[in-house]
Formats: structure tokens, C-alpha cells, sequence
């Protein structure tokens, strides 16, 4: 049945990432400049050139189909392993600072501290705390219409209890490129490599290559879709693991917005080992 409902989705989200370009002029108000289109980009979330937030307060909530350990959760640029659970929820604490900001280029940091709660059907796997520490650095440059990044998203093994976190401090330096094809469109595409600098004894090794390539579209009333497929190499494995994630998401104002998230694999080994995840989040900025 899930992946009924997913492969809807998709055929739903794909017609509406391929209407037609008179159609998109409708989308958007014709008085909707280039700046404007930058600051919902950048609202959104999802496009890794645009600025992230300066504060913000972050609710997320994750459903897992079964106590496995997953290595690509949705999260940021890139996923990475998250501990066994079928449900995660986190408060998240985060906090920006541009270094440089200017038409051309600019140079970001931002820090997230996750306040989280692990819920499972084993009473020894559930726990509350502190979990792991990001910490991104990134630098972009580039026109409104092509913009390029280079961004490191890096972990930082804090957490309180091994059940909320990933057990490892882990480098993910990437490449990025967000092109804008038509007034509410932006394509994407990311590469990242993900690998480990420190873990815990009983925790295998990060050593992942990503590819991500995915269409955000902007709709009336603020809302974005988000067509994702992301390839995957696991060197440890040996195995390329092939994610189909749709998003489908709302700008409320200016500093609330929400989003709903769908993680689907398309090969067989990793279905049968990750299933379908789902994620609701709910971003607060200042």
C-alpha cells in the first residue's frame, strides 16, 4: 500500500513539475522579480546555494518502518545514518552568521543543536536528550539565475545516549549548482562526499558518495514542491543505494513554514531493508 501511495505522488508531483511554460507564468505573479524568487528559494530550505537561516526554531518529526539502522535518513544537503528507531522527534536550536554577503558571493556558518526523543516498541531503545551537533560552513557565488556552493556539513558526535545519535564525527564536503529554468523553477544538482573522522567502537564506518538532482517549484499561496532522485555509494557496502524523495511544502508568512517529506527506495535490497520513511517539519525563523 505505501508504495501505491508514493508512486501517486510521484505521477501527481511530476505532472506539476512539467506544466508548460505559459501555465508557469500563472504560477507566479508577474511582478515577482528576481529578488523576490531568491528570498523564497532561500525560504524554502531546500535549494543548498541560498543562504540558510539566521535563527531559527525547527520541529521535526520522524517515522521509521522498522528498528534498523538507516544510513540515509533526509537532512540537509545529504543524509546520514541515524540511530534505530521507528520515531524520532527533535526540537532543533539554530543559529547563522554571515560572514559576507553581496550580490555575487557570500560566505555563511551555521550551527544546529538538536534537543531530541527517540519513541520505539523495545522500551531500552527509547531516550531523550542531546543529540549530535551540525556544524555548516558554506560559500556561494554565482547570478541569481546560476548560482554555484561549496559547502562541508559536519557532525559532531555529542550525543547524550547512542540511541539519539549517529555515533561518529563526520566531514561531508560538497559541490552545488542551482539553476533557475523558469520564473518559479529552480533545477539542482549536488554532490557530496560523507566520511568519518571519529566513531565509536561498535559503529561501522562513513565512507558515502551522493549524488542529489532534484526540481523546486514554486505554486499560488506559497506552496513548493520537490522532485528528488538521489543515488548513493556506499563504499563500505560495495551497493549504490537509489532514493526516490518527493516534498511537498507551504511558506506561512514571514517566518513560519512547513514541510511534508517522503523517502522511497527504489532498488530492492534497500527496500527491503529501509522501507518508507516519512518526515513532517515545522520551521520558525527570526
Amino acid at each position: 500500500m505505501q508504495s501505491v501511495i508514493v508512486c501517486l505522488i510521484t505521477c501527481i508531483l511530476f505532472l506539476c513539475s512539467t506544466a508548460s511554460a505559459s501555465e508557469k507564468e500563472k504560477i507566479v505573479p508577474k511582478d515577482l522579480d528576481a529578488q523576490q524568487m531568491e528570498e523564497l528559494a532561500a525560504k524554502s530550505g531546500v535549494d543548498p546555494t541560498r543562504q540558510r537561516d539566521k535563527m531559527a526554531i525547527i520541529y521535526e518529526r520522524d517515522n521509521y518502518p522498522h528498528d534498523t539502522y538507516s544510513y540515509l535518513p533526509p537532512g540537509g544537503l545529504f543524509p546520514r545514518r541515524w540511530p534505530a528507531s521507528p520515531a524520532l522527534s527533535r526540537w532543533i536550536a539554530r543559529g547563522g552568521y554571515t560572514i559576507k554577503k553581496g550580490p555575487a558571493e557570500g560566505l555563511y556558518l551555521q550551527l544546529d543543536v538538536p534537543f531530541q526523543a527517540t519513541f520505539s516498541g523495545i522500551p531500552f531503545n527509547s531516550a531523550t536528550g542531546l543529540g549530535d551537533l551540525k556544524f555548516t560552513f558554506l560559500y556561494t557565488w554565482g547570478k541569481p539565475e546560476l548560482k554555484f556552493a561549496f559547502a562541508s556539513e559536519n557532525t559532531i558526535n555529542t550525543a547524550e545516549k547512542k540511541q539519539l545519535g549517529g555515533g561518529a564525527t563526520t566531514l561531508g564536503p560538497a559541490l552545488a549548482v542551482s539553476k533557475r529554468v523558469a520564473r518559479p523553477m529552480f533545477a539542482i544538482a549536488a554532490l557530496q562526499y560523507s566520511f568519518d573522522v571519529e566513531k565509536d567502537s561498535d559503529v561501522a564506518y562513513t565512507n558515502l558518495l551522493a549524488l542529489r538532482l532534484f526540481a523546486l517549484n514554486f505554486w499560488p499561496k506559497l506552496f513548493f514542491t520537490v522532485i528528488e532522485v538521489r543515488p548513493a555509494y556506499d563504499f563500505r557496502t560495495n551497493h549504490t543505494t537509489i532514493l526516490f524523495a518527493p516534498q511537498v511544502g507551504k511558506i506561512l508568512g514571514k517566518h513560519f513554514s512547513v514541510t511534508l517529506y517522503s523517502q522511497q527506495p527504489l532498488d530492492s535490497w534497500s527496500r527491503n531493508r529501509m522501507g518508507t520513511q516519512y518526515k513532517a517539519t515545522a520551521t520558525y525563523n527570526f
